[in-house]
């Protein structure tokens, strides 16, 4: 898996964690549902400051959403 389909797949599975459609995710956001789709299927990336906002929304940290760690949750 290369790192776009990775990191597809981490946002993927914090979403569906976090019980969020592509569509709620995208509202919350400021995105298209289909630029959801688009990272989740590895076509594209989300650039750092959505990067940024994915973490604040869905409680994890940038180092799980880019692969660097399998720890998902933030540290309090």
């Amino acid at each position: 898996m290369d790192f776009k389909e990775q990191l597809g797949a981490r946002i993927a599975s914090a979403r569906g964690f976090n019980r969020l459609g592509q569509s709620e995710l995208a509202e919350m956001i400021g995105v298209s549902k289909q630029t959801i789709s688009n990272w989740e299927n590895g076509r594209r990336t989300p650039d750092a400051d959505l990067i940024r906002r994915l973490c604040e929304i869905l409680g994890c940290t940038s180092d799980y959403l880019l692969g660097l760690t399998n720890s998902f949750a933030q540290k309090t």
